[in-house]
C-alpha cells in the first residue's frame, strides 16, 4: 500500500503500517488525517496566528501563493473518531463500542 501525500515520512510510515494491518486477524483499521486542528484548549495554533497578525508578520506568501491548507475544528475531529469506530467494530466482528 502506497500513501502519497505531502507529509512527513514518519507519518506516512505509521499510516502504511496501520492500514496494512487492516483485515489481519480480525483487525479493522483506519487512518484519519485532520489538518490544522483548532478549537477549545488550543494553546498554540490560533493564538500564534493572532500574535503574528498583530505584529504584522502575516504578510508572506510561501511558494506561488496557491498553497491550500485545511483547518479542522477539534469537535469535528472528535466526532470523526467516534463515527469511524462503528464501521470498524462491524468490520472486526466485535459488538463492543
Amino acid at each position: 500500500m502506497l500513501i502519497r501525500a505531502a507529509t512527513c515520512p514518519a507519518q506516512v510510515l505509521g499510516e502504511t503500517v496501520v492500514l496494512s494491518a487492516n483485515g489481519q486477524g480480525g483487525l479493522a483499521t483506519v487512518a484519519l488525517r485532520p489538518s490544522g486542528i483548532f478549537g477549545e484548549g488550543d494553546p498554540l495554533f490560533v493564538p500564534t496566528l493572532v500574535d503574528k497578525a498583530r505584529l504584522g508578520k502575516m504578510k508572506y506568501i510561501i511558494g506561488g501563493g496557491r498553497n491550500v491548507m485545511d483547518f479542522t475544528y477539534v469537535g469535528n475531529v472528535a466526532q470523526a473518531h467516534l463515527l469511524v469506530r462503528l464501521p470498524l467494530i462491524g468490520a472486526a466482528g466485535s459488538e463492543q463500542a
